[in-house]
Order: C-alpha cells, then sequence, then structure tokens
C-alpha cells in the first residue's frame, strides 16, 4: 500500500527545490539569497540548534531530525549538482552544502567518533535512495540481478561477460579526464586499441538484460565515446545488426544505447551528422514500438506495472540540437526536431492516445532536464493547433489505455500539466508563450490555462524523476571531467565484484563515499 504522507513529503521536497529558480519575490522585489538554500540551512540548523541526546530519546524528535537531515541533504545535492554542472566548481552554493552536510555528519556522530555505531542508520537512510525510484531501472531490486545470475560467477571467458569483467571495464573510466586534451598521445592511442579487444565483451553483455552490467557500460561507452566518436562507432554498428535486435531484452538494450548516444552528444565537440542518423533512426523504431515503457529482467518485482519508462524523443530532441542549441534547423529541414512532429501527426492520424500523451511526457522533459523551452513550446503547440475543435478533443479523451498516471487525464489537464511544470522552471518565458501564441488558438482549453490555475495545478514531475535526471546527468559529468570522481567510481565499482548482494555492495559503497568525502578511514 502507499504511503501518502511520504509521497507528499517527497512532493514538499520537489517544489522546495522549484524555488532555486526564483529570482524575484511575488512583487517583483528582487531575492537577496537563494531560497531553497536558505529552507536547508533552516532545517539544518533546527536539527542542531537541540542535543543530539535530546533529538535521540524521542521517537518524535529522533524521527522528525532524520526527516530534516534526509531532505535537506536531497536539496543539497540538487543545488550541488545544477552549480557544478553549469561548471562552476568552486561555486559557493558547493561549498556551503559540503560544509553544512559535514557539520550535520558531524553533529550526529559526535565528531566522527560514533561513527561505526552511526553507520548503521546512515546506510539505512542511502539505501532508501537507490529503492524509492522503482519506475526507472537503476533500482536496487534490479540490480540484484547481477549478484543472482549463475553464469555471471564464471571465471573471465574469452568474449563472454562475467562478474569479474567489472574491473577490466573500469579501468578506461580515467580515459576522457587524462587524454581529452591530447587525443593523439600514444598513450592515448594505445588504451584505445586495448579497449577494441574489449568490443565482444560489451556485445556479449548486452544480451543479458542486466541493469547493474548496463549501468556501468553505459558510462565507460560514454567516456570512451566522447573523447573519439570512432573509439565506440563499430561496436555501435554491431550492436544495431538482427543478431542483437532478436535478443529477450532488446527494448532495454536499444534504449541503453540510445542513451549512450545521447551523452555523447551533449558533450562531444566533434561532427554528429553519423551519431545523429543513427539516433533518429533507431529511436523512432524504439518509441513506436515501446511508447516509452520496457521490461527488464527483474522489473515485474520492482513496481506494480512489470515495466520501466524512459523518455527517448527527449534525448532526440537534444541530440538534434546538440550544436546549435534550442531552436536549431538543420539545413535541409522545414523545422526543428522533424521526427518528433513526424510521430506527433502518427499519433493524431491513428488515434493513439497511449502514443501522443507518451510524447507530450517527453516535451516535459525536455523542459526540465535541458531548459529547452522554445523547442518544447512549439511541439506543444502543433499539438494543440490539430486539436482546434471540441469534438476532436473528446474523441482522443474517450480513448482507453492501460496506463496510469497523465494517461487516464484528458488533453486539456495533460497540457496544463506540461504548462505549470514550465512554469516551476520558466515563469516569464511561459507566461508570455501563453499570451501571445495559445490564447489565439481554437483549442478548447486554452480558457482553462489563466495564470491563476496553473500557478496551483500540480505538475507531472515527481520527486523520483528528478533525482534520476540530475543524478544521471551529475555523475556522466563528473566521469568526464572530474578525475577524484573516477577515482570513486573506480573503488567503488570494483567492490561489487566480491560483495555477497546489492545491498551489500552498497554499504560498501557509502563507506567508500565517507572516507574520500570526509578523508575518514573505516
Amino acid at each position: 500500500m502507499l504511503d501518502p504522507i511520504h509521497d507528499v513529503r517527497n512532493d514538499a521536497c520537489m517544489y522546495t527545490y522549484y524555488l532555486s529558480n526564483k529570482t524575484h519575490t511575488l512583487d517583483y522585489t528582487p531575492l537577496k539569497r537563494n531560497l531553497c538554500e536558505s529552507i536547508i540551512l533552516q532545517m539544518f540548523r533546527l536539527v542542531k540548534s537541540r542535543p543530539l541526546l535530546f533529538n535521540m530519546s524521542r521517537k518524535h524528535t529522533r524521527k522528525r531530525s532524520f526527516i530534516f537531515f534526509e531532505t535537506a541533504t536531497r536539496l543539497g545535492t540538487l543545488l550541488m549538482i545544477d552549480e557544478l554542472v553549469k561548471r562552476q566548481k568552486d561555486g559557493v552554493i558547493v561549498k556551503n552544502m559540503l560544509q553544512e552536510i559535514e557539520c550535520m555528519a558531524r553533529y550526529f556522530t559526535l565528531n566522527f567518533y560514533l561513527l561505526r555505531i552511526f553507520m548503521p542508520v546512515l546506510q539505512i537512510l542511502m539505501r532508501k535512495q537507490i529503492t524509492f525510484q522503482a519506475v526507472y531501472v537503476n533500482n536496487a531490486i534490479e540490480y540484484q540481478g547481477f549478484w543472482n545470475k549463475p553464469e555471471f560467477l564464471s571465471p573471465c571467458q574469452q568474449g563472454k561477460w562475467t562478474r569479474e569483467c567489472i574491473k577490466e571495464a573500469m579501468s578506461f573510466v580515467w580515459h576522457h579526464s587524462k587524454y581529452h586534451e591530447c587525443k593523439n598521445s600514444p598513450a592515448c592511442l594505445k588504451e584505445e586499441e586495448r579497449f577494441k579487444l574489449f568490443y565482444p565483451y560489451i556485445l556479449s553483455a548486452y544480451k543479458t538484460g542486466d541493469s547493474f552490467t548496463y549501468f556501468t557500460l553505459e558510462r565507460i561507452l560514454v567516456i570512451m565515446g566522447v573523447c573519439k566518436w570512432q573509439n565506440i562507432k563499430p561496436c555501435v554498428e554491431k550492436f544495431f545488426t538482427d543478431e542483437y535486435r532478436q535478443s529477450e531484452w532488446f527494448d532495454y538494450s536499444q534504449m541503453s544505447m540510445l542513451y549512450v548516444l545521447f551523452q555523447i552528444a551533449l558533450y562531444t565537440k566533434e561532427d554528429l551528422q553519423e551519431l545523429t542518423e543513427i539516433y533518429t533512426r533507431e529511436s523512432k523504431l524504439w518509441t513506436l514500438r515501446c511508447k516509452g515503457l520496457f521490461k527488464a529482467p527483474n522489473s515485474h518485482k520492482a513496481n506494480p506495472n512489470g515495466l520501466y519508462k524512459r523518455n527517448v524523443m527527449t534525448w532526440y530532441c537534444v541530440v538534434y540540437c546538440a550544436n546549435g542549441g534550442d531552436g536549431t534547423i538543420h539545413e535541409g529541414d522545414s523545422k526543428c526536431v522533424p521526427m518528433f512532429y513526424e510521430l506527433i501527426d502518427i499519433a493524431i492520424r491513428e488515434k493513439d492516445k497511449e502514443l501522443l500523451i507518451h510524447l507530450i511526457e517527453n516535451i516535459s522533459e525536455l523542459i526540465t532536464d535541458f531548459g529547452y523551452i522554445h523547442t518544447a513550446m512549439e511541439l506543444l503547440k502543433y499539438i494543440l493547433i490539430q486539436y482546434d475543435t471540441a469534438e476532436k478533443v473528446k474523441e482522443i479523451d474517450e480513448k482507453t489505455t492501460n496506463r496510469n498516471g497523465l494517461y487516464q487525464y484528458n488533453l486539456t489537464k495533460v497540457v496544463g500539466n506540461v504548462l505549470s511544470t514550465a512554469k516551476n522552471y520558466y515563469q516569464t518565458e511561459t507566461d508570455t508563450f501563453i499570451k501571445k501564441e495559445l490564447i489565439g488558438l481554437s483549442f478548447p482549453g486554452i480558457p482553462t490555462y489563466r495564470e491563476e490555475i496553473l500557478s496551483y495545478n500540480p505538475s507531472g514531475e515527481t520527486l523520483s524523476d528528478l533525482f534520476t535526471h540530475k543524478f544521471g546527468k551529475f555523475l556522466t559529468w563528473g566521469l568526464l571531467f572530474e578525475e577524484a570522481i573516477d577515482n570513486f567510481a573506480y573503488e567503488a565499482m570494483c567492490t561489487s565484484i566480491n560483495a555477497p548482494n546489492c545491498f551489500s555492495w552498497y554499504d560498501q559503497v557509502v563507506r567508500i563515499l565517507l572516507k574520500h568525502l570526509f578523508k575518514l578511514k573505516l
């Protein structure tokens, strides 16, 4: 049974994070500091305002202390990710948040003296971060497959993926941070030749459907591919052949490879024509076939629907606009992201409500994750133009799907959710778009998109969405540009080889994190 208090707490955390985008009060007075940061600091201060013994001795104060600590740390992590990914490595917020988190860690452990006693509590809090997002494939239940598969226990075999291959894969984790400024050096070329010998193991792994393996290989393929597209091109082309398309977990594997291509497009400085062509072809096939859902070996255990979700058309927009930015139109195209419009036309022509709502979900994520507000709003306007009569809207609304959430809403409410989400991130641009672009349209739902309604309309985003996307973006950035994160990742991932299960591995990761973050020996 779902916990409504837990859900409300998660939503409160998410909406508090949205305050970090605010620069003015309601009467347009400039804010003196980040609102979200102020709330975080106040939560930390409330916990520390009483002696540790007092907070721990009573059930309600103990529970409140841990809730405040967890929530404030989550929010602080989101703020640090935003600042770091913007390359503001020495930003004030990062320094403040790290100092506050360390101060709280010292408070709960009496200056780390009681760290061993506090460790089980910390591990429980950290475990929650890989169990609360079961709608996405990177979760503890799915990861456990890495330790359950008997074939992974075999000694390393020629061309076959086993557990021991993790260490070899992770040996490439420093490649970009070491060689992105000297790509033709002998050392770089030598390592690239060694990577080519690893292709068979990668391709073997991509037939297993194993989430933990895919998580590892996605990052390594991105690291090698950002440095040089040719490092992974032969492997990618081999993957998109009939041999792999017919494998049991191809829906998942294809999505995983699309994720790799999308991340490369975000960070590479090379020409993207080949990559864009592959991505465009494969994302269209995947979206029409899967409509955002796919299964993995343990998805039936991880969540009630038995399927995971991903929005690869959001990534398509990023790949398409990678060189020119938001709204870029390629030579020979009549509009930006033409394949997205093609899929919208298919959904409308075939009266496919599931596909249409899925595409609208992608539009929302394009705003929240990448800030492509202009591309997103033009796509949304195109949909509304097509539904210019109440009869057309009623016809699509009456279509039924087996999916929950947005898929049970009418079209007017779905679009309203996207506009509400957009206002949380880009209030001025969204207001301008509604007043200048939407007001004159014939879409029957336009009158409901008044500011007083949108301001109080729940968005379609969840805390799970927010954390999954933000952390994924940060991790890739860190592995590419921060050697310290490479060092942590290598040690953390390699411990998986000898760990008995996922949670035991994750407990070890918490210890490694504390060692790297606070320079502690545990």
